[in-house]
């Protein structure tokens, strides 16, 4: 059996697609039934990127019944694609408003349903007027035809009009109207039953205000009405009384008319929309059903990120029944118009029953050029031509966002209090942390050069690189540093990496910045992604952003931290001394032999702060020690003193 779905991206399909099709038109032409085929149109336009002309790109998205049997609906090819030139009893025109006509004689196909009925096609018309606007008044743009589909109650098997207004000293583009052609709704209870009816390429600050037009605003409003709740800027619910549309048969059909206004915050029109679509009412209970993860995709914008893939599952089952047997049927999926690029995976499963669900995975990765809002609507279909009530998702594509760093240092006292300055022979472990709220991101987290002249705050942050340094270290002396840690969920990736830094006994005075540089990836290399105008960047479809963060690693002078097992003896021959003068000079050491507390803090030397014109070998000569000592006292001692603290010896008669 053939499945419910058929979509046609990529255009690579469709001549395949389409030669069956119309091969059996063309088996048929001589025998053209009477009624009309038109089941659904939207109008959209937008204006070119030539500054020094009035032309605009008109779009005209239509449906048609894929059965219809016509020697006027006709194959043309072009370029190797396969497009339809579409007519009927009265040919589908465009009247662009001031004299000009053009007729779908090359409509591109971008969906189709077999279990629906129906195929989808659009063409682009570019058009140049002569001037912005009409006197002052917007260009209305009509797109009409005959015939409907025979058997909708309002208006079946009559000609259809549709207006679009165009004024660009008001607006550049107008919104999108995006719908399935046909919409399904049931008479589960005896009261309004309702789909929606959604928009996309609203800019910011700017919002739809939603009216019915005919056929539909020739229905009593207890029959069908609209509803718009001043919380949404985009959608609109349409709701029919399926009760009394159903009160004399078991299913109807209803044309439905809308149009968008297009208004800015002061509610001036901007530009005006139009959209006509079937809607099949029936009693049936063989209807699937979307589950309730898919439900969920259409409750809030689903986020995608340029150069990154997005995928999306969608699945459901028939409703089970007790008195039901839906064993030799089978579900699948019909989807409306994708964006380029995008991709609809086979249909997995019968969908038979929540426990033979059928699923279909929609996957993207857009381009740079893409950032922008996308409406994507589909339905959940079955072999009987039967389908749940059409749902739409909001598909935003975002710029690849930076990732952020900092970084922590992960080591307390024994009271609970963050530890200052670092001290020989304690074992420091400094976290880095990297963030991107891009889940399929990969964050690189690397020491990075650090300036030479250490900062007076303990940590800095910053989007670039630090200035070079010439010689500066990247990491502390012996510092560790661990491998990097990935974890994502929830919408975000996190990568951490730790340095484990223990000073040692010549640390002290250490006061070094060190800095991380953490880098998220471009994407995945695409060759449709190749639009320079708009950014793109096939090697690099994404956006690669870099942040740093930096901290200040300061180890105390002249203070030493006792292990488990140390003497003062030991701990005397690190600084060439005795352990007489170790112990007189830690005074609250009440006995030389007492067992030492580990994690004690003990004095190694005397602080002094260098005068002006202070040499090291004045210091050395003053204090009575080497200048070996004098630099295993103090870490940043190397050659000349600069004017601040030291640590010299311990000796009682020292710097007299």
């Amino acid at each position: 059996m053939a499945s419910p779905l058929r979509s046609c991206s990529p255009l690579s399909l469709l001549s395949s697609v389409l030669a069956s099709f119309l091969f059996a038109v063309c088996l048929t032409a001589g025998h053209v039934k009477a009624e009309g085929h038109f089941r659904y149109a939207t109008v959209f336009w937008e204006k070119t990127d030539d500054a020094t002309s009035n032309t605009v790109e008109i779009t005209v998205e239509s449906a048609w019944r894929r059965s219809y049997q016509s020697a006027y609906f006709v194959e043309a090819v072009e370029h190797g694609n396969t497009l339809l030139q579409i007519n009927g009893a009265v040919s589908p025109v465009i009247d662009l408003g001031d004299g000009s006509l053009r007729y779908l004689d090359a409509a591109e196909v971008t969906a189709y349903s077999e279990a629906e009925d129906w195929l989808m096609a659009k063409q682009v018309f570019t058009h140049t007027y002569a001037t912005p606007n009409h006197r002052g008044a917007p260009w209305t743009v009509a797109f009409s035809g005959c015939c409907r589909v025979e058997g909708g109650e309002n208006g079946g098997d009559g000609s259809w009009r549709l207006e679009a207004t165009i004024d660009l000293l008001l607006s550049l583009s107008s919104p999108r109207i995006v719908s399935l052609p046909v919409v399904f709704i049931q008479d589960w209870v005896p009261d309004f039953e309702s789909f929606s009816l959604s928009s996309s390429r609203v800019p910011p600050n700017t919002r739809i205000q939603w009216a019915l037009s005919e056929p539909a605003s020739s229905l009593p409003s207890e029959r069908l009405s609209l509803f718009q709740s001043s919380q949404s800027f985009y959608k609109a619910t349409v709701n029919i009384n399926a009760a009394m549309a159903l009160a004399t048969t078991t299913t109807a059909l209803l044309h439905v008319g809308a149009h968008a206004r297009h208004v800015d915050t002061q509610g001036n029109t901007l530009s005006t929309i139009p959209v006509e679509l079937l809607v099949n009412i029936s009693a049936s209970n063989a209807r699937p059903k979307f589950n309730a993860a898919t439900l969920s995709l259409f409750s809030s914008p689903v986020i995608a990120m340029a150069g990154f893939e997005r995928k999306v599952t969608v699945g459901g089952s028939q409703a089970v029944s007790a008195s039901s047997d839906f064993s030799n049927l089978s579900v699948g999926f019909t989807v409306g118009r994708l964006p380029e690029g995008m991709m609809a995976s086979t249909v997995r499963g019968r969908g038979r029953g929540p426990s033979d669900e059928a699923t279909m995975e929609l996957r993207w990765s857009p381009c740079v050029g893409d950032i922008g809002s996308y409406t994507v609507c589909i339905d959940i279909v079955n072999s009987l031509g039967l389908a749940d009530t059409a749902q739409c998702m909001e598909l935003r594509v975002q710029r690849d966002p930076p990732p952020t760093l900092r970084i922590s240092l992960f080591r307390f006292l024994p009271n609970g209090t963050s530890a200052g300055d670092l001290y020989i022979g304690r074992r420091y472990t400094f976290l880095m942390v990297a963030t991107d709220s891009n889940e399929a991101d990969a964050l690189m987290l690397e020491p990075t050069t650090p300036p030479c002249a250490p900062s007076s705050s303990s940590s800095s942050s910053s989007s670039s690189a630090s200035s070079e340094a010439g010689g500066c270290p990247m990491l502390p002396p012996d510092a560790v540093l661990l491998p990097t840690m990935r974890t994502q969920g929830n919408g975000s990736v996190t990568s951490t990496r730790e340095m484990v830094f223990a000073p040692k006994h010549n640390h002290g005075g250490y006061n070094q910045m060190h800095c991380f540089k953490t880098t998220d990836a471009c994407g995945v290399a695409s060759p449709r992604c190749n639009d320079e105008k708009e950014g793109d960047d096939a090697s690099c479809p994404g956006v690669a952003s870099s942040a740093v963060a930096c901290v200040l690693v300061h180890v105390r002078r002249c203070a030493f931290v006792v292990r488990s097992g140390q003497t003062l003896e030991q701990i005397a021959q690190i600084y060439k001394t005795d352990w007489l003068q170790l112990w007189s000079h830690n005074g609250h050491i009440e006995h030389p032999d007492a067992a030492l507390t580990p994690g004690s803090v003990l004095s190694i030397g005397r602080p002094y702060d260098v005068q002006p014109y202070d040499t090291a070998e004045e210091v050395v000569e003053r204090f009575g020690m080497s200048m070996d000592l004098l630099q295993t006292l103090n870490a940043d001692v190397t050659g000349s003193l600069a004017q601040g603290p030291v640590c010299t010896s311990m000796k009682e008669c020292a710097g007299v």
